[in-house]
């Protein structure tokens, strides 16, 4: 998962990596400049409700409280859409990161069903978890948070496997690129 002792977010080897909108839509929020932690440190910043998802990006992918795709963890500075932008699928939103409430780098990605119980912009980490589908990936393998937490390197399936038109599970390893 990094080079060297991962002390850095930039050892990490997901840290920097585009993130593309998962379908056409428009930006409902987003949020950038909370820096990045420190890998297996202390926050940066106090943890609350309001900035647990670091900086972020909400991209209304239905009508309004119906469908939500949220992006969480990413670089400062690294966004690259607003509130209100049209995207195309696979346009790059931003950068994965390391800010919010996020002890190494990674995406943590969810749809949902609304923008929170006041129905404001950053109230996405209220609203009900969705399902969806993600219409084909390489599944590189599976890897249990205590073993990364261990720091045991993961082991990739020989040969790899590949998903169509299924819902990613907890602890799945994934190529989503080309």
């Amino acid at each position: 998962a990094f080079r060297g002792e991962g002390l850095l977010p930039e050892d990490w080897v997901s840290h920097g990596a585009d993130l593309v909108a998962a379908a056409d839509g428009t930006i409902q929020d987003a949020r950038d400049g909370v820096p990045d932690n420190t890998p297996v440190g202390a926050y940066v910043v106090p943890m609350t409700s309001e900035n647990a998802f670091g900086n972020y990006v909400v991209l209304d992918v239905g009508n309004r409280h119906q469908a939500f795709a949220v992006y969480a963890h990413l670089v400062p500075g690294s966004l690259r859409v607003k509130t209100g932008d049209a995207v195309v699928a696979g346009q790059v939103l931003g950068k994965l990161g390391n800010s919010g409430n996020s002890g190494a780098p990674h995406l943590h990605f969810h749809v949902c069903d609304g923008l929170g119980p006041m129905g404001g912009a950053g109230e996405a980490f209220y609203c009900n978890g969705l399902p969806y589908e993600i219409p084909a990936v390489t599944l590189l393998g599976t890897m249990p948070f205590d073993d990364v937490n261990a720091g045991i390197p993961f082991v990739p399936h020989d040969p790899p496997g590949s998903l169509v038109n299924e819902l990613v599970l907890g602890e799945q390893v994934l190529n989503l690129g080309p």
